[in-house]
């Protein structure tokens, strides 16, 4: 089977978020904060990649960020305050590329500010770098991509403003203290579900939450029956959705968010509430959008798998 590219899938997850009319296309424009910076040899900063909507409404982005691995080492890459709901491909280095491709399936149209009509650009993702070498380094981001919240995957257009790091000698260091994240991710529900199109019909356990402060780092499930307690040995890393090991006696299903500062957060989806074959359990909206956004990139996938 030959894999589908990430164009289709974004533009299937896209177009199967929403439903709408169709909006005037105007440009989203794509940029870095700060767009210039000056650094030292072997100092650090953060910079963000930015998006501002321009009066539309943006469901799907896509693009990557050229990182000159020569002059800088990237030590990080954080999405905690990222407007982007459930990222396709997570941002990583690959190379010297960051790649990385999202969703919002509401729409995202900029960051109301408390008074007025005023809004604000949103977070993709943010860069944390050192500087090696001296030179004027450029990060520039390439092939992106971004769509219309109009229910049918409509590109939109896209300007791009490159960002510049400066590294000289003897630079004023510019790096801060980062505060220590004592606060745990923010509280969430687990789900146990059902779906045809989910892991051929298995159960699964769905979850997702957001850390306000260094971010989330993994999640771990453990399965237990319901009148045992969760041992550490129970814990294994996961990922959402998650399929149950038991499927023919589903247990309860803890889930834990760890953030980067290695801070808890533990939920727990009850037995109790799983789905029969007969149950037409009805599920958040939150969660249908992700059920629909994988769907249709199973079916493009399957679509493709028959025609090959």
């Amino acid at each position: 089977m030959r894999t589908l590219p990430l164009r289709t899938l974004l533009r299937a997850a896209a177009f199967t978020a929403v439903l709408g009319s169709t909006l005037p296309l105007h440009a989203a424009t794509f940029y870095f904060d700060p767009v210039q910076v000056t650094l030292g040899n072997g100092q650090t900063h953060a910079t963000s990649l930015l998006i501002n909507p321009t009066g539309e409404s943006i469901n799907a982005v896509a693009g990557s960020v050229r990182i000159p691995t020569s002059h800088i080492e990237l030590v990080d890459i954080t999405t905690n305050d990222s407007v982007v709901d459930l990222w396709i491909e997570q941002p990583e280095l690959t190379g010297e590329m960051v790649r990385f491709a999202g969703i919002m399936p509401r729409g995202f149209d900029g960051i109301r500010k408390p008074y007025g009509d005023e809004r604000k650009s949103g977070i993709l993702l943010t860069l944390h770098y050192r500087a090696l070498e001296e030179g004027s380094v450029p990060l520039v981001i390439e092939g992106v991509e971004a769509y219309l919240n109009d229910g049918n995957a409509t590109p939109a257009e896209v300007e791009v403003v490159p960002g510049v790091v400066d590294i000289v000698r003897n630079a004023r260091n510019l790096q801060t203290d980062t505060p220590l994240d004592v606060t745990p991710p923010e509280r969430f529900v687990p789900l146990i579900v059902r779906d045809a199109a989910l892991h051929d019909g298995k159960y699964v356990v769905v979850f997702h939450t957001v850390d306000r402060g260094s971010g989330v780092d993994h999640y771990e499930v453990a399965e237990v029956a319901a009148d045992e307690t969760v041992q550490d040995g129970d814990w294994r890393t996961a990922h959402s959705p998650h399929v149950l090991n038991d499927q023919d006696n589903v247990h309860d299903v803890y889930v834990k968010a760890v953030d980067r500062s290695g801070n808890e957060r533990v939920e727990m989806a009850t037995s109790e509430d799983v789905p029969q074959k007969s149950d037409e359990r009805a599920l958040p909206l939150g969660i249908l959008a992700v059920l629909f956004v994988l769907a249709a990139v199973l079916f493009f996938i399957r679509r493709r798998h028959f025609k090959t």
